[in-house]
């Protein structure tokens, strides 16, 4: 009995373990966008470094398992945090971590499918593909003052308002924007 509970205990994990493999590659065929999470140091920097007034909104765009999010969310506790997320694994996940915070709403939306004119401060870690088109969006969309915050990929005419070096390798940064100029990181 031993061996037969082994076995539909391994067989399970196996079956969860593809699931989960083609979940992954659906969602980049899907939405050209891997979920991968940032780096612990652009989250701490993001939490210590943003200065955000009661009642603004910051939207991560393909928030993944929202660990971002959390982190603003707790530091932040007057400000409104949203995350949109398509790929369903990681939309639960960041639901279940969230699920305490009622300053999170998480939205299984594609963010190119919604209006982000209410956001005061965006953070991406996306990649170099779509950038062209979010720029094109977040030009459109975007109130002046609001901020971008882009992990690695940079949109190909939005004027850089400043970047920060990623520590473990100098080549890599944060990248920020801001629609109509006006802030310095």
């Amino acid at each position: 009995m031993g061996t037969l509970a082994f076995l539909l205990v391994v067989l399970t994990v196996g079956i969860f373990a593809v699931l989960l493999a083609l979940n992954a590659l659906l969602s980049i065929v899907r939405v050209r966008i891997p979920f991968v999470t940032s780096p612990r140091w652009v989250r701490d920097w993001l939490v210590r470094n943003l200065t955000l007034p009661d009642g603004a909104t910051v939207v991560e765009l393909g928030c993944g398992d929202a660990r971002l999010l959390a982190a603003l969310a707790r530091q932040f506790p007057r400000v409104r945090c949203v995350g949109y997320e398509v790929a369903w694994w990681p939309l639960l996940l960041a639901r279940l971590r969230t699920m305490r915070l009622r300053n999170v709403a998480i939205i299984r939306r594609d963010f190119f499918e919604v209006p982000l004119d209410e956001a005061d401060v965006l953070y991406g870690y996306l990649i170099g593909s779509v950038m062209p088109r979010l720029e094109n969006k977040l030009q459109r969309e975007l109130r002046p003052g609001s901020r971008m915050y882009s992990y690695t990929f940079q949109f190909p005419s939005w004027p850089v308002a400043g970047s920060v070096i990623d520590p473990h390798n100098e080549r890599i940064r944060l990248w920020v924007y801001v629609k109509g100029g006006g802030y310095r990181v």
